[in-house]
């Protein structure tokens, strides 16, 4: 267990500071909590509460849990299933193997693309899904209107109607 004092650190300067933790790449990690810029590489699975600008995650060997409160966030190279709960922000997905379930309370900006596997997305405030180049089926659901660009969809592709 690990903490840190993100109150404290911030007072001493928004770039002043930098911490970077290493474990094995077999580990799975549990990250509650992450403030600013956030960038996670090469372990095997991760669940993550982040609450600051940007989470960047990117080859990760197994399931990711994410739950976001209206920074940016990339997530690339998993394999693995992917859920993310978003609260706002650009949400970016590519290159994954497994599942990727995206459920959006804010208005969705949402890329995802190269997945192997399905692809659903609820968006409550409708927004923009860019679906390019999956290998599985699509769903998509929006209790408000949703603009959606698709292309290369190998399985079934539901949108709603309006």
């Amino acid at each position: 267990w690990l903490e840190f004092d993100w109150e404290r650190l911030s007072q001493l300067g928004k770039d002043n500071y930098r911490i970077e933790i290493i474990i094995p790449s077999k580990m799975n990690l549990v990250l509650g909590d992450a403030y600013d810029k956030v960038k996670v590489f090469n372990i095997n699975s991760i669940d993550v509460s982040a609450k600051g600008e940007e989470i960047y995650l990117s080859g990760l060997k197994g399931s990711v849990r994410v739950r976001d409160n209206e920074g940016n966030m990339i997530l690339k190279e998993v394999n693995g299933d992917v859920w993310i709960s978003d609260v706002g922000g650009r949400v970016v997905v590519e290159q994954v193997v497994g599942i990727v379930t995206v459920d959006s309370e804010a208005s969705l900006d949402l890329v995802v693309k190269e997945i192997i596997g399905d692809v659903n997305i609820c968006a409550n405030r409708g927004g923009l899904a860019e679906i390019r180049d999956i290998k599985g089926n699509v769903s998509v659901f929006a209790r408000a209107p949703i603009q959606t660009v698709c292309d290369k969809i190998s399985g079934f592709l539901l949108l709603p109607e309006y």
